[in-house]
């Protein structure tokens, strides 16, 4: 988060309140969003399995996909 922060040139307490503001989502919902959305678009190519779709998409442990896939499935 610091990297982005320092970016914009903000604190990452201001950035992650000006992510939400303009997003809707803190920095860590958006960027687990999007990991689930793409592997939605990886399972339903029929080419991998669900634990190999996490790992590609940025989830290595397994436990927390799951707590994430849970949340974000509709």
């Amino acid at each position: 988060m610091s990297y982005y922060s320092e970016l914009c040139g903000v604190s990452e307490s201001c950035f992650r309140r000006l992510f939400k503001e303009y997003t809707g989502q803190s920095p860590i919902e958006y960027r687990n969003s999007i990991r689930i959305a793409n592997l939605k678009r990886l399972l339903s190519s029929g080419e991998f399995k669900i634990n190999e779709a996490a790992y590609l998409v940025g989830f290595n442990n397994m436990s927390f996909f799951y707590e994430v896939y849970n949340k974000y499935k509709e």
